[in-house]
């Protein structure tokens, strides 16, 4: 808030009125005091009165002071009023002139807008910085006056892209959570990585073999924090959620050992054979508290992470069978079985990373299940999103009874599944005949689901799809679609993550490759062949607002998307130099190496 030193008006109208006085005031009194004749000095003096210039004294008939406040009529704007004068102090938004000049006063800072106090639209007359006619500046404050603060604001404190890189990198873009309001995200770092504005991380990576760091940045962009996964031949980190205390989950796959701490000698896991799925936890430090791998005769994977409290929830695909409780001593081993390889399956596991239980989604003979993503409906049970082709059912009990077969090459599936027990109690699909829909993605608020994805072919009536399209569809709990939104252009577009803040807004982000039409007249503009794209809808998956990071040289894609209570954080792959809109196009990142990383935050 700015303070204004400001100059009395009393003070300011008694001198503007000097020279008004001393030329306009008793007629008889232009020359000194021995000549004023009857209306000199000693006949005022002997009424006990005075001539200051202002007024004349009670024994003036001509210039009278109806009122005794030292001012003549002539010179008083309210004769009868003793407390109305030049020269008195103004009291504002009463609606009275007290002062007599440019009537009450309502605008203290002198902005050009009366204040609230009389009215008026300035919502802090104090402050002339604070006005409707001001552009808000993502500070926490109302500045201009609409009574929503740092609304749709694109300014330098709520704005900035972080490019994450270093010798060797080869970027994927990583998923991404936000602890605290501060982002972590995870990129693939065949080398030394660093953020542009903070320090190289100290520990060197083989070039030969895939490695991972869950990257800790702050408010000023720095990596303050690494938790480095050193593997001897490929992993992949697929998703991160965090516990309330700040502790950040990592999930995905692994071949060969894996070491979980800096140094790569406390913790690691030895893969069964093949791909074997793997969580791990961190501190805020980046130190690993358990790091967890579960093997079987076929390839496994975790693709989806959501924490509650201290638990983790993960889901994924395995083959014929695997086994989920690797906390655990070898004689309490669980294994969980599918009738066929491709299978999908949830767990969830407690503070300690001990199994509490554990579903199958199986898929029938020549299927194949993928989950893409869960979150927590508004009664607290799993929303999984995946797709199908096939045959699949809730669970492999009724598999043979009664399953789900998709109605085209490939179907959307959504899954309401029991977080206490891990029960499913419902299984519905959405597809059209002929088509290919995949899910990526899913939100809730309230009784909508929000799914995000892409599909090939005509579905929803739509034209054909060019290359690939992206889609956006609200549904009910039953997977009836209320309504669907296509993000096409002439390249390949894509829906690859989506969150719903609380108060109902939905953000998106995905990849095109031309004009993107996001629905509501909302349009953009790609830099190249293929960029990332930030945007936010309605309930109705209509278009709020959208825009671009990338650039002209390559491909830009994005793929994480996090939410904190003021911003919104996104991350994605930079193929060359990058530019953003959410600043103009005039903020732009230098490539490090052939792809790098980014994070970027958009303050809502």
């Amino acid at each position: 808030m700015i303070c204004l030193q400001r100059t009395p008006r009393s003070i300011l109208i008694a001198a503007l009125l000097l020279p008004i006085v001393a030329c306009s005031g008793d007629s008889k009194e232009t020359g000194g005091g021995g000549a004023d004749g009857a209306d000199g000095g000693a006949a005022d003096g002997a009424d006990g009165g005075t001539d200051s210039g202002l007024a004349d004294g009670g024994g003036d008939g001509a210039d009278p002071d109806s009122d005794g406040d030292g001012i003549t009529d002539s010179n008083d704007c309210d004769p009868d009023d003793p407390t109305v004068y030049p020269g008195a102090d103004e009291v504002p938004y009463d609606g009275i002139d007290q002062d007599c000049f440019r009537g009450d006063l309502n605008d203290l800072d002198v902005d050009g807008y009366p204040g609230a106090e009389a009215g008026g639209p300035d919502c802090d007359d104090t402050d002339p910085a604070i006005n409707p006619g001001v552009e808000d500046l993502g500070d926490g404050i109302d500045n201009d006056c609409d009574t929503e603060i740092d609304e749709d604001v694109r300014a330098a404190s709520a704005d900035w892209p972080v490019l994450i890189a270093g010798r060797g990198v080869s970027a994927l873009g990583g998923p991404l959570v936000v602890v605290d309001g501060d982002p972590r995200v995870a990129v693939r770092a065949d080398g030394r990585a660093t953020a542009d504005t903070g320090p190289e991380l100290g520990v060197e990576c083989d070039d030969s073999t895939a490695n991972w760091g869950v990257l800790h940045l702050n408010s000023s962009r720095e990596v303050v924090a690494a938790a480095l996964l050193r593997g001897t031949a490929e992993l992949e980190i697929t998703d991160l959620s965090a516990s309330s205390g700040g502790d950040t989950f990592a999930v995905g796959w692994m071949e060969g050992t894996v070491h979980f701490d800096p140094e790569g000698v406390r913790t690691f896991r030895e893969s069964a054979g093949g791909q074997d799925a793997m969580f791990a936890r961190f501190d805020a430090t980046g130190d690993p508290i358990y790091a967890l791998s579960m093997g079987g005769t076929d390839d496994e994977r975790i693709s989806a992470a959501l924490a509650s409290t201290d638990d983790l929830f993960v889901a994924g695909g395995f083959g014929s069978n695997m086994m989920v409780n690797p906390g655990a001593p070898p004689e309490d081993a669980e294994f969980i079985n599918a009738p066929n390889p491709k299978s999908g399956f949830l767990a969830r596991y407690d503070a300690e990373g001990l199994l509490r239980w554990a579903t199958v989604l199986p898929a029938g003979a020549s299927s194949s299940v993928e989950i893409a993503d869960m979150t927590f409906s508004n009664s607290g049970d799993l929303l999984v999103v995946g797709t199908f082709k096939g045959t699949m059912a809730a669970s492999v009990a009724t598999l043979t009874s009664a399953p789900i077969t998709a109605t085209g090459v490939s179907d959307i599936f959504l899954a309401r599944i029991s977080a206490a027990t891990g029960s499913v109690t419902s299984l519905a699909q959405i597809g059209e005949a002929g088509d290919t829909l995949r899910a990526t993605s899913v939100g809730a608020l309230g009784g909508l689901i929000f799914i995000g994805g892409a599909y090939e072919g005509t579905p929803f009536e739509f034209p054909a799809a060019v290359n690939q399209d992206g889609i956006l569809l609200s549904v009910g709990g039953d997977g009836a679609v209320y309504n669907v939104r296509r993000l096409s252009t002439e390249g390949r577009d894509e829906v690859t993550g989506l969150s719903v803040s609380p108060v109902g807004q939905l953000f998106a982000v995905g990849s095109y490759g031309g004009v993107l039409d996001l629905g509501g007249g909302i349009t953009i503009d790609p830099f190249g062949t293929e960029d990332c794209f930030f945007a936010s809808f309605d309930s109705s998956v209509v278009g709020a607002s959208g825009y671009r990071v990338g650039g002209a040289e390559a491909e830009d894609r994005c793929r994480g998307l996090a939410l904190s209570s003021d911003a919104a954080y996104f991350s994605g792959t930079a193929g060359g130099d990058m530019e953003c809109s959410l600043t103009g196009g005039s903020d732009v990142r230098t490539l490090y190496g052939t792809t790098d990383a980014f994070v970027h935050r958009f303050g809502l």
